[in-house]
């Protein structure tokens, strides 16, 4: 699972992110009313969720490992 947060400085703009989101929802509620700021809300994690989308690392596929190393040809015994 890849880890979105993978330095600090990535970490402190989610922070500053969601702090303007809060905000835009706070306005919203206060000057629409909960049904403004429920649509609001609903507009900006749709936008979020596909901007991550986009955003995102395409999947690399491993190759598969078929065959296993073959074993050591002499076997020695430690005491």
């Amino acid at each position: 699972m890849r880890n979105p947060l993978r330095t600090e400085a990535e970490a402190f703009s989610f922070v500053l992110v969601v702090a303007v989101l809060f905000l835009a929802v706070a306005l919203a509620s206060a000057l629409g009313g909960g049904r403004v700021a429920l649509a609001m809300f609903l507009g900006l994690l749709i936008g979020v969720g596909a901007g991550i989308f986009l955003r995102s690392d395409p999947k690399k596929r491993e190759p598969a490992v078929w065959e296993r190393p073959a074993p050591p040809t002499e076997r020695t015994i430690k005491e």
